[in-house]
């Protein structure tokens, strides 16, 4: 990947599904930044929150399959419609380099993980759920067995009503919207949470305190037990 003078990523030779087949992960350039998380996080106040964060595997993706950022990823969502294999072992791949980066961030420090999904936008609600839902929910899952428990804020920029969905099954501790969004949709964004993350989290920590008032040994599962 390149950087431009305007500071856009682009792909000098955008992948095939012959590029795709070939892949091989190799995550030890990442080193230095676990090393620069650890740094800042020592140098930090202990009130000061650090975040750690990864693109969404649809939007790396996206860059990946056209080459730079483009406004409607025609492209891109062409591949994965007549792509569908070679689709999902990109994402795949791409679900357990963005997990392992995020693990390897919160063993280095930070308080809370992020995943922008920053071209979750135009899609179709099937795209959506293929694209962006599941590739989500798989990550976080890699997080959680890892043992890694700190929250995950969830960002599919600009989505529409397929919010709600992402909302209810992508296994994220909160979300994020952007300045696009209406005050009103992020009310009813509000409610669910509440009812989708918050109360069975709420739920759950009760059933655990009732138990262990009554003798019980109840292990902790996290913010997403």
């Amino acid at each position: 990947m390149i950087l431009d003078p305007t500071r856009t990523s682009f792909f000098s030779n955008p992948l095939s599904t012959k590029d795709i087949s070939n892949f091989q992960i190799n995550t030890d350039v990442l080193k230095p930044v676990y090393e620069t998380v650890c740094k800042v996080r020592k140098e930090l106040d202990n009130n000061k929150t650090l975040i750690g964060f990864c693109g969404g595997p649809w939007t790396v993706a996206t860059y990946m399959l056209e080459g730079k950022g483009t406004p409607n990823k025609e492209l891109a969502k062409k591949f994965a419609y007549e792509n569908e294999e070679a689709t999902n072992d990109l994402l795949d791949y791409l679900v357990a380099v963005s997990a392992e980066y995020l693990i390897k961030q919160a063993e280095a420090g930070v308080d809370v993980l992020q995943i922008f999904e920053s071209w979750a936008s135009d899609l179709s609600p099937y795209l959506f759920n293929k694209l962006v839902i599941v590739p989500t929910k798989k990550i976080i899952k890699r997080i959680r067995d890892a043992g890694v428990n700190i929250p995950i804020i969830g960002f599919p920029k600009n989505c529409g009503l397929s919010i709600n969905e992402y909302v209810k099954n992508s296994g994220i501790t909160a979300i994020a919207v952007s300045t696009e969004t209406p005050l009103d949709l992020v009310l009813v964004i509000q409610a669910l949470v509440v009812l989708f993350i918050a109360a069975p989290a709420l739920v759950k920590a009760l059933f655990r305190l009732k138990n262990v008032e009554t003798g019980e040994a109840v292990a902790s599962k996290g913010w997403n037990g």
